[in-house]
């Protein structure tokens, strides 16, 4: 008897958790809205991330992000967190840190908090919580630092730095497979820099890499046959108003190793010339039942001309969809699901591998045409410098049309 309640309860718990990633899937996606929490009020999240964890019960997804921004300077009273199981249903959980708790910094309160960002240190066993710090009119642009032992926190507050000694706006972090940590800001307004952090993410450890001007920096690295790709949308300086997105690319392992990076606007379609009124704040990989992964942009829509201004800002949320030539593309629905776009999720990573055959049986035509021409060469007495190859660049061009 007690064995056959064992194996009822487990059932129950698998049918709860796969019900759960199923309802994730079909949750409905309207851009420009502001969703309310099980308690009826307004979800406030602001220039913040998702972090999910698995459970024994499926995903928890926890949002993140500063509350609500007020006059005067539109500032923000705190970072607070939601969580969900559905990305619909948003339970509030509390503000994991106060405007208040923020000291040390050469200027009185209340200061501005943006764009926060959790990171969990497996080597501490602590929550760190980085985000933009400055004062109302920007003249402390540095990086708040907060830790805690629960990701919902409390969170205690730390220090804030200047990273590397230069002053740091809009940013973000980045953790990859291997646990290492970075830190990505706008570096004076002039370009995004990239720095490892330190062992306990309370420090950066030295500029390794920069972009191009931008600024609102998420990152994302996705599984790609063409093996290391790493991603960051950024936007241009315009304030609170809305502009083409920057999408920047680069084939390496680490984000210390890039130096050179491809830029291209991601968006397409009538509104991309403003990111369809909205600015990056982050990426997340929302995960299907099969494992297959799609990339969501989260974006804020500032509102600032409309009614309430900034104070009345609210999400759009759109998928990032690949592209055969390797890239990823911002498409506008008015509402949309992960279930919806799936099927050119799919077709699109069909796409990409046969791509990716092409470019390596070209590759390997290549190097075998080559060999053959040089021994012919060879063997007619000829100058081996004298053998005309065919242009490699065309070739890969060819296969991948």
């Amino acid at each position: 008897m007690a064995l056959a309640w064992t194996c009822l309860v487990v059932e129950i718990l698998f049918l709860i958790s796969t019900t759960q990633g199923k309802l994730a899937e079909s949750t409905v996606f309207r851009p420009g809205t502001l969703p309310d929490t099980t308690a009826g009020a307004q979800v406030h999240a602001h220039g913040g991330d998702i972090f999910a964890v698995d459970t024994d019960n499926g995903t928890l997804f926890h949002w993140y992000g500063t509350t609500q921004k007020l006059q005067p300077g539109w500032i923000s009273e705190g970072i607070q967190i939601y969580s969900s199981w559905n990305l619909a249903d948003w339970k509030h959980e509390g503000v994991i840190l106060h405007n208040r708790d923020i000291t040390g910094i050469p200027y009185r309160p209340p200061y501005r908090i943006e764009r926060p960002k959790i990171l969990h240190n497996a080597g501490t066993s602590k929550y760190v919580l980085l985000f933009h710090v400055d004062t109302p009119a920007f003249e402390y642009p540095a990086v708040g630092v907060a830790e805690s032992s629960t990701l919902t926190g409390k969170y205690t507050w730390v220090r804030a730095f200047k990273p590397d000694g230069r002053n740091s706006y809009d940013m973000t972090a980045y953790q990859d497979a291997d646990g290492n940590a970075y830190l990505i800001r706008s570096v004076e307004n002039a370009f995004l820099g990239i720095s490892p952090l330190d062992d306990d993410f309370h420090d950066t450890k030295g500029l390794c890499s920069a972009t191009a001007q931008a600024e609102a920096p998420a990152v994302f690295m996705p599984p790609h046959p063409s093996f290391f790709n790493l991603f960051i949308i950024g936007s241009h300086l315009t304030g609170w108003s809305a502009n083409p997105a920057l999408l920047f690319q680069t084939k390496t392992p680490s984000l210390c190793d890039a130096r050179v990076w491809l830029q291209t606007s991601p968006a397409r379609g009538q509104g991309s010339e403003s990111t369809f009124e909205s600015q990056a704040a982050a990426v997340f990989p929302f995960f299907y039942e099969d494992g297959e992964v799609l990339f969501i942009y989260m974006g804020d829509r500032w509102n600032a001309f409309g009614p309430g201004s900034v104070g009345n800002a609210s999400y759009v949320w759109l998928p990032l969809l690949p592209t055969p030539d390797g890239s990823y593309e911002l498409v506008y629905y008015s509402e949309w699901s992960p279930a919806s776009v799936k099927p050119m999720l799919q077709a699109a990573k069909r796409w990409s591998w046969r791509k990716a055959v092409a470019l390596w049986w070209t590759r390997l035509w290549y190097m075998a045409s080559s060999w053959c021409r040089w021994l012919h060469a060879v063997s007619a007495g000829l100058s081996p410098q004298s053998v005309r190859l065919p242009p490699m660049r065309h070739s890969l061009m060819h296969a991948a049309e």
